[in-house]
């Protein structure tokens, strides 16, 4: 389940990515509200968030509450703050109930390895070819029956916020069949837009997002702008669309403005097969291709379901997200800055290297 979160999350995020950044800097607050119906019910949430961005500073305040049975009372509402410093690679987090502060890098620490680290690794990578040879030989287990992706502008017209909205909806459909037993399944991934021009508010938003995003991912030790991300994504979607990065663009380019509002439904659905022991440790196979992974993850998403659901579909991820406001203004740099009289307080990351 968590290797099909992260493919509809990737691709969700290359979907509005920014296509632009600028070296001008003007501060930006964007206010964002987000429902999130959690992966089969669990984790359900919703929160809002206020980005405060200053250069290659940036605020984010959120206010987040669980509201599932369980959860929602256990953990109820929580509040935080947390202060990017790409131009001094760090991040505090910050715990105003306590008047604390956390701190630690964005980079990631370098590693240096021995000599007989290095050739352990070479003649292990050796064995391994190996094994990954012999598993390509393996006949798949599921074949792809239906992969369709489709972007529709509807013409429907409404405001949220201000903003004047079109309608757009994108549907990515893929239907497998276990080989073996000649079950299927069906996964439906629904997007709905409701995006606006490009007008001089937005178009600043974009490409303070960009500069910061671009600042902050090469602290990460990935150096690409956010034009190279959004290829490099549109060349993935492709691929898992079972088409191009040029033949998902065309498809993309039926989309004019920026999102307000977004939902995304991931349904899935499909034939009662007999339990098998599952001996992929739970992570991404993509040993027998994209066919065997999705199917896979898809068998999982309806595995639980008894004779009397079989065929029903469930919705496995749902998610509402809305810009509730976006400001062009100049923003105090105190904004930015630990508060007075908070103290440090030990990360976890300290205190797991102390035990």
């Amino acid at each position: 389940m968590q290797s099909m979160k992260g493919i509809f999350i990737f691709f969700h995020t290359i979907l509005f990515a920014a296509a632009c950044s600028s070296p001008v800097f003007a501060d930006v607050t964007v206010e964002r509200y987000t429902k999130f119906g959690g992966f089969s019910g669990v984790g359900a949430s919703k929160f809002y968030e206020k980005d405060f961005i200053k250069g290659l500073k940036k605020n984010t305040e959120s206010k987040k509450k669980f509201t599932g049975k369980f959860l929602g009372k256990m953990v109820g509402e929580k509040k935080s703050s947390t202060i990017y410093r790409v131009d001094r690679d760090l991040i505090w987090n910050i715990n105003h109930k306590k008047k604390s502060y956390t701190e630690r890098p964005i980079s990631m620490p370098e590693r240096t390895e021995s000599r007989r680290e290095l050739e352990e690794k070479r003649k292990g990578a050796g064995e391994d070819a190996g094994a990954r040879e012999a598993e390509k030989r393996e006949e798949p287990e599921t074949r792809i029956i239906k992969n369709e992706f489709n972007i529709k502008e509807t013409g429907a017209k409404k405001t949220l916020n201000g903003f004047p909205c079109k309608q757009y909806i994108v549907t990515w459909l893929l239907v497998t069949e276990n080989i073996k037993t000649g079950a299927r399944n069906k996964s439906l991934m629904t997007t709905e837009l409701w995006n606006t021009p490009e007008n001089e508010k937005i178009k600043r938003l974009l490409k303070e997002e960009g500069t910061f995003n671009s600042a902050y991912l090469k602290k990460l030790g990935m150096d690409i702008s956010p034009g190279d991300m959004k290829k490099l994504g549109l060349n993935m979607i492709g691929g898992l669309a079972g088409g191009s990065g040029t033949d998902v663009k065309k498809e993309f380019a039926k989309i004019k403005g920026y999102p307000i509002a977004t939902s995304v439904k991931w349904e899935s659905s499909g034939d009662k097969e007999p339990e098998e022991k599952d001996e992929s440790g739970g992570g991404l196979d993509l040993s027998k291709g994209l066919g065997g992974m999705l199917g896979r993850l898809a068998k999982k998403a309806v595995k639980s379901r008894s004779k009397k659901s079989e065929g029903e579909t469930k919705v496995v991820f749902e998610s509402y997200t809305e810009i509730k406001s976006i400001n062009i203004t100049e923003l105090p740099n105190g904004l930015f800055e630990i508060p007075g009289g908070y103290t440090k307080a030990k990360s976890m990351m300290e205190r797991l290297k102390e035990k």
